[in-house]
């Protein structure tokens, strides 16, 4: 791949401002990946991570907030994009030539390849995690590109590893990531990306290793109108690789489209904000509340049929069980030496705690149903019309 050190400046120069631009944003995402859904959300993930799979969800005692997200994508997928109906039409500008049977014919025709192309590949299998994302972050994320078997492929990314830009009208033009690829990947994805320690490695031992790529979709700055390479796309793409050990400027791959390939869609974007807040981001505070709330009611619980016990101190030493049907020996002179609850909890207390779960509970709940609430923004490329 041809070096390029100007471009690899720009690039570093405007992946440093993105990564500032989204810095707020980061504190919430994790308490939000801790709290609903710990498998979405990847932050600073290292090559080679040998701890990926270890659980992380060791801060939710209810998983309520986990199970209404679930419920909120479960009523995405079947409302607004079921695979079982057709859920998108066809259309044109102009409404009658539109209405003339031959093109309506055409445009059937064009929707029934789409949803066989939709069928085939893993669009039905990608948009739940999108909508998951949505749901729980306040936006998504999905590259759509070609694929000689599918045709097209969506390749979904989650909250933390990618960082959005927009234009001068708020739409989202410019995605920057970080993601994790093999030797042996690399070179089955781009055969001419021209950089040898790649290949030799590819081939060793150690084709599975891991290493950090960095990749950029921006507006192709030197864009030419009638090329039939990279120059004559609308949208530049870079991949190269993370850190200072490579030569300056060189690049595994470069490439480009002539739409943005991103699936962006935000639950409500708010002026100039790249990113979104969403039904995640309104239920937090009930969620960590009732982690709480659900912590106090086992406690309660424990104290009511498990009692802290007192013992006479002449049981010191002594073989002694609070067990159902054990036997505790006592002598004639230890008559009335026994044990005692500390104190008696009282039932009502445990109620009114499961009530207030409950109504913790219901609100969460509530927040992950505002279907018909939501205000998108639509992603630029969008072939359909729900």
């Amino acid at each position: 791949m041809a070096h390029d050190p100007a471009l690899r400046r720009h690039l570093d120069a405007r992946f440093n401002v993105l990564k500032r631009q989204r810095q707020s944003w980061e504190p919430g995402w994790r308490e939000l990946s801790r709290y609903v859904n710990p498998r979405r959300g990847q932050f600073f993930s290292s090559p080679n991570q040998g701890g990926r799979g270890a659980p992380a969800n060791g801060a939710i005692l209810d998983p309520t907030a986990l199970f209404a997200l679930r419920t909120l994508v479960a009523g995405l997928m079947s409302g607004v994009t079921s695979p079982a109906r057709p859920w998108f039409r066809l259309s044109i500008p102009d409404r009658r030539v539109g209405s003339l049977a031959p093109v309506k014919v055409w445009l059937d025709g064009c929707a029934e390849r789409m949803r066989m192309v939709f069928n085939a590949g893993n669009l039905y299998s990608a948009l739940p995690l999108i909508y998951e994302e949505l749901g729980q972050f306040g936006t998504g994320c999905a590259i759509v590109e070609f694929d000689r078997e599918d045709v097209i492929r969506l390749y979904t990314l989650s909250t933390g590893e990618y960082w959005l830009g927009l234009d001068w009208r708020g739409r989202v033009d410019t995605l920057a990531r970080r993601f994790m690829y093999s030797y042996r990947q690399i070179e089955a994805r781009w055969p001419d990306h021209g950089i040898a320690e790649i290949s030799e490695r590819a081939r060793g031992a150690d084709a599975d290793t891991e290493i950090a790529l960095l990749h950029m979709i921006e507006p192709n700055t030197g864009y030419e109108q009638g090329r039939l390479d990279a120059a004559g796309k609308r949208f530049r793409s870079v991949y190269w690789r993370e850190g200072g050990g490579q030569a300056e400027g060189e690049f595994v791959h470069c490439g480009g489209y002539s739409q943005f390939p991103a699936l962006t869609p935000r639950w409500s974007p708010i002026g100039n904000d790249a990113y979104s807040k969403g039904p995640g981001h309104d239920a937090l505070p009930d969620v960590k509340s009732l982690q709480i709330l659900k912590k106090r009611e086992h406690n309660a619980v424990d104290k009511h049929v498990n009692p802290p016990m007192g013992a006479h101190v002449s049981l010191r030493g002594t073989a002694s069980s609070v067990l159902p049907g054990a036997i505790n020996y006592f002598t004639t002179q230890e008559r009335g030496a026994g044990m005692w609850p500390l104190y008696q909890t009282a039932p009502g207390a445990i109620a009114e705690v499961e009530r207030l779960v409950s109504r913790t509970q219901a609100t969460i709940r509530s927040a992950s149903c505002r279907l018909t609430e939501t205000s998108w923004d639509t992603p630029r490329s969008a072939m359909v019309t729900p």
